[in-house]
């Protein structure tokens, strides 16, 4: 049976933009990768240090802004998982986004429902 090296981020919620928080991410995901960690877990809501309470959530960061994390899953082969804000039934609820290397994969789940975007089913889907 093979092993993986996980690894979990822990820190108190900062009070940041969200340029800020994908940044403060790939410092870790850098410490990560020197100990050649294989999957990286963040903190509910990590990418945008919201307080768990607040009864509405804010919209996620746009997909340019999390690039970055794709990137860094890719170029570390590394599983990144961070909480963020989801979509469901025109609200926002408590979700995840998942970063898988050379996949060109990033899944937004939250509790109730799954959205995968995946460049290659659509290449597939347009018959390229």
């Amino acid at each position: 049976m093979s092993s993986w090296k996980i690894a979990a981020a822990q820190y108190a919620p900062l009070n940041a933009s969200p340029a800020e928080h994908v940044a403060h991410h790939l410092e870790y995901i850098e410490l990560a990768a020197r100990q050649q960690c294989e999957l990286l877990v963040f903190p509910s809501l990590s990418l945008l240090g919201c307080d768990e309470k607040n009864k509405s959530l804010p919209a996620p960061p746009d997909e340019a802004l999390l690039q970055p994390l794709t990137h860094a899953a890719d170029t570390h082969h590394m599983t990144i998982i961070v909480g963020m804000p989801v979509e469901h039934n025109c609200r926002f609820v408590k979700g995840i986004a998942i970063f898988c290397p050379m996949a060109n994969v990033a899944a937004h789940v939250s509790q109730k429902s799954w959205r995968l975007y995946c460049q290659a089913a659509k290449r597939y889907q347009r018959g390229g």
